[in-house]
């Protein structure tokens, strides 16, 4: 039987979880998705295999775990940058800033490693309710801009966001994107009444 290495077993098994899900992150970083496989992922950890499915009963699971993880990390940092901001126009840039500054430093990778054909329904659902949380942060600005269709006006955002990320990562200024976007939106918004 492995040591227990924590006060009590469920903080054994958060400390492995989260142990074997640093593990993937390293795996993924240095050999893309190919490389994370179960057995790879236990010898790296220093777990036996089966020890592996204990806390991940497919590779499906594993990576919607590690999308999970990233989204709640990307959506704390962004619901910081928005809460400081009164006026819409502030909030969206505020939070297209932070999101491009995490683009910048390459904490959107993961899910680029993953085309959605590798992942299953399951898993694509998880990601689209972890990018509509974040969008939700976008929600009551944009709804002081515009009394257009909202659903359509956060698509719109985030298509306008998505552009901005491939301007940041192809090596333009944060700043002067996240400025230049925020415009466009708030501009695109107010039109729309």
């Amino acid at each position: 039987m492995p040591r227990i290495r924590a006060a009590t077993v469920k903080e054994h098994r958060a400390a492995q979880r989260s142990h074997l899900l640093a593990t993937a992150r390293l795996i993924l970083a240095e050999g893309g998705p190919q490389a994370l496989k179960f057995g790879e992922l236990a010898e790296r950890a220093g777990l036996a295999r089966p020890s592996v499915y204990e806390y991940f009963a497919t590779r499906d699971e594993l990576v919607t775990a590690l999308m999970h993880e990233a989204f709640q990390g990307w959506y704390e940092t962004l619901s910081k940058a928005v809460a400081g901001q009164r006026k819409p126009e502030a909030q969206i840039e505020a939070l297209f800033v932070a999101h491009l500054r995490l683009v910048k430093r390459g904490k959107h990778g993961l899910q680029s490693l993953f085309g959605e054909t590798e992942l299953s329904a399951r898993a694509q659902h998880d990601i689209a309710t972890g990018h509509r949380r974040v969008a939700s942060l976008l929600e009551p600005a944009i709804a002081r801009l515009t009394r257009s269709d909202q659903e359509l006006c956060i698509d719109l955002v985030l298509g306008a966001l998505r552009a901005a990320m491939g301007q940041v990562t192809g090596g333009k200024s944060v700043a002067r994107t996240a400025h230049a976007v925020t415009g466009f939106i708030v501009a695109g918004l107010r039109a729309l009444d």
